[in-house]
């Protein structure tokens, strides 16, 4: 992924719409973003240390 670029974002209400457990709202998140020419697809998340 030498394309790939990291961010890290704060969680607000509109990037939580697909998430069930909202309690991550508001939270520091890392966001992993690369250029692909196929269509664009969720991947499971894994939101904590534990994963």
């Amino acid at each position: 992924m030498k394309d790939g670029k990291v961010s890290k974002i704060t969680l607000n209400e509109n990037m939580m719409s697909q998430v069930e457990d909202k309690s991550y709202e508001g939270k520091e998140v890392y966001l992993i973003d690369f250029p692909t020419k196929s269509k664009s697809i969720l991947l499971s998340l894994c939101w904590d240390k534990a994963c």
